[in-house]
Formats: structure tokens, C-alpha cells, sequence
């Protein structure tokens, strides 16, 4: 069973693709900022995270950097509403959150966990 961690600050929306990835047979990991999500990656093995830029105590681009540090190599797609051009390299995917549906979003992951 693969696994995905979520780091994304609005629970309503974390809770959301929690329970469809469950669905779908994925393991879901859950933080609300990256000090949990780096917290979460000590203790458990991830395949994929979905990365939420703007977040409090730890935001996306800290924990990407943290993530390189570290030199763990996942797949990172990133859910924001920022402007794409500002997203730091080293990600497989960028999808603006306003524009992006929750079967877009499955069609990445499994895009990317299974190639």
C-alpha cells in the first residue's frame, strides 16, 4: 500500500483528499504545517506528499528545503493558489487549487506512483 502525506492547513480540504485517497487504497499521513509533516517523514515511509505552500510554523518552502537537506527524494505536487512561477524547483507538479478538482489531483498522484 503506498502512502501519501498531506501538508495542507486547511482541514477541511486535508480531511477531503484524505478520505478519497483512502478510498482509492492509499495510506494518508496528515500535518497542518511542514515542523509536523518533517516530524510525520522520521517516523513512516512516504511515496508521494502533497505540499500546500502557505501554512503556518513550517510553510512549504522551508519544508522543501528541509526535504533537499535531508536529500530525501519524493515526489512533491504542490496544492496553493499562489502564482506558479513562485514555487521553488524541485517539484514534479505544480495545480493552482481554484482551478484544480479533486479527480485532477487524483490523476497526478496516480500519474506519479505509478508511471
Amino acid at each position: 500500500m503506498k502512502t501519501i502525506l498531506i501538508l495542507e492547513d486547511e482541514n477541511k480540504l486535508s480531511t477531503i483528499l484524505a478520505k478519497k485517497l483512502n478510498t482509492l487504497g492509499f495510506k494518508t499521513l496528515q500535518a497542518s504545517d511542514g515542523k509536523e509533516g518533517l516530524k510525520l517523514l522520521t517516523y513512516n515511509s512516504v511515496d508521494l506528499i502533497l505540499l500546500d505552500i502557505l501554512m503556518p510554523n513550517m510553510d512549504g518552502h522551508e519544508f522543501l528545503n528541509q526535504l533537499h537537506d535531508k536529500h530525501l527524494n519524493l515526489p512533491v505536487i504542490v496544492l496553493t493558489n499562489l502564482d506558479p512561477v513562485s514555487i521553488p524547483s524541485g517539484v514534479q507538479k505544480v495545480l493552482v487549487k481554484s482551478n484544480t478538482s479533486l479527480e485532477d489531483i487524483v490523476t497526478e498522484i496516480l500519474y506519479y506512483l505509478n508511471p
